[in-house]
């Protein structure tokens, strides 16, 4: 019973670091780099995916709408 409140706790910790840094990362350089940091390897990855769907595909692209994006 104890391992699963600790998985609980590590879970609800990483998924609010993860959204308050995502939505920090677009504002300050310092949030997204402490965001590739702490959420290594799937931070990076994700953020460049982010900016190459941005930058090379149309808005109304399937690998580039909010849908395939969320978390």
């Amino acid at each position: 019973m104890k391992n699963k409140k600790q998985l609980i706790v590590i879970f609800a910790l990483t998924g609010l670091a993860t959204w308050i840094l995502g939505v920090l990362r677009f504002d300050h350089l310092w949030a997204k780099t402490l965001f590739n940091v702490l959420l290594f390897p799937f931070g990076l990855i994700y953020s460049k995916y982010e900016e190459y769907c941005s930058v090379n595909l149309s808005s109304p692209n399937f690998f580039n709408n909010e849908f395939l994006q969320l978390y």
